[in-house]
């Protein structure tokens, strides 16, 4: 962690003056900490929708990443930490997130506690999900994640909870949102803060608007149930 200090980055203990789930969406925002510190310094009754990472073979040669874990005990170094924080605290509501159909498949049969939704930008030009993460290297090839279709058939057949949508795609094409609900999954929306806003002002039943949203690193369900998101 010497490149977080070097930064002023760190974050060791629970600061005393955070009272509430936005504060400590920008302060973990903002932050370069363990998982394991994460959940020692985060209250328990705050929820955790982590989002999981894990760079393809395309993104490895792009950006020179000479050393990684492979997939299996990545997923399984994270699935420990997480046990082992919920051995010795208070069980917190914790979900998991991933940008990658390979992630997504192996925290879903790794674990059977925690559910888990695949997010994509499947629909979006490449301009726009560059707002979202490093462009890539070549054209996406992998049908789930840039077909909404395939992404949401990915997310049915492989028994995950739902999937997150980006919100401007959605604002643009609303059938979209029955659409994934008719493959009984939940779907969740995540983008600018305007777009997500439009998502939940939808007029009508809850039905016909996203099950969850995810703006400013704070992800809300319908029910009112907050999750920060790291």
């Amino acid at each position: 962690m010497s490149i977080a200090n070097q930064k002023g980055r760190s974050l060791s203990s629970r600061p005393s003056r955070i009272v509430s789930v936005a504060e400590w969406a920008t302060l973990l925002g903002n932050a370069m900490i363990t998982l394991e510190t994460l959940l020692t310094i985060l209250p328990p009754d705050l929820g955790v929708n982590l989002n999981v990472a894990y760079p393809n073979r395309a993104i490895r040669d792009s950006y020179s990443l000479g050393h990684w874990l492979d997939l299996n005990s990545y997923v399984e170094s994270i699935l420990m930490v997480i046990y082992q924080a919920a051995s010795t605290q208070s069980r917190r509501k914790l979900c998991f997130l991933s940008f990658s159909p390979s992630v997504c498949t192996a925290l879903n049969w790794k674990q059977p506690n925690y559910p888990v939704f695949f997010a994509s930008h499947c629909g979006l030009p490449e301009e726009e999900r560059a707002k979202w993460r490093p462009p890539r290297p070549e054209p996406e090839t992998d049908r789930r994640c840039s077909s909404v279709e395939a992404g949401v058939e990915f997310a049915r057949t492989n028994n995950l909870l739902g999937v997150f949508l980006n919100a401007r795609l959605l604002t643009k094409v609303p059938a979209l949102i029955q659409g994934s609900k008719d493959s009984n999954l939940l779907l969740g929306a995540f983008g600018d803060t305007d777009d997500v806003a439009v998502l939940q002002s939808i007029p009508g039943p809850p039905v016909g608007r996203p099950d969850a949203t995810w703006s400013r690193g704070v992800v809300r369900f319908v029910d009112n149930t907050n999750l920060a998101a790291e």
